[in-house]
């Protein structure tokens, strides 16, 4: 097993609870990452997609909410993402509750999403969080 996501400071927004949020998010990522594509466990494969639900439903309105306290400006493009991301889950548990899913497809979309996410916020959450949160 190879771990694609290693959490480093760089990856911090400077509020623990989101920080401990994200290192869940790529902990399931990797667990997504290294199932094995051509023979994948169907149980083992709706658990995450279950976790990675439950963890869009608990971390992204906390997240919203201290961006909306902290004022950030790019929280409308912020909230399309996360909604982008619930829906895409949606359409793949479908897939997956038909049998009709493919993990490679799941774990590139998963992928591509939390390291495009993960650049914006280290970029922009970090400072402006840290500095109007101040959690």
């Amino acid at each position: 097993m190879v771990d694609l996501f290693e959490w480093h400071e760089a990856c911090s927004v400077g509020v623990r609870e989101f920080d401990d949020d994200h290192r869940r998010l790529f902990a399931l990522a990797n667990r997504l990452v290294n199932l094995d594509a051509r023979l994948p466990d169907p149980v083992a494969l709706g658990e995450i997609l279950d976790a990675l639900a439950d963890y869009a439903e608990s971390h992204f309105p906390r997240e919203e909410a201290a961006l909306q306290q902290a004022d950030y400006p790019g929280i409308g493009e912020h909230r399309r993402r996360h909604r982008e991301f619930r829906n895409a889950l949606l359409l793949y548990k479908g897939q997956h509750r038909a049998g009709h899913l493919r993990v490679g497809e799941l774990a590139r979309y998963v992928t591509e999403w939390i390291l495009s996410h993960e650049e914006e916020e280290g970029h922009y959450l970090r400072p402006h969080l840290a500095a109007r949160v101040g959690m």
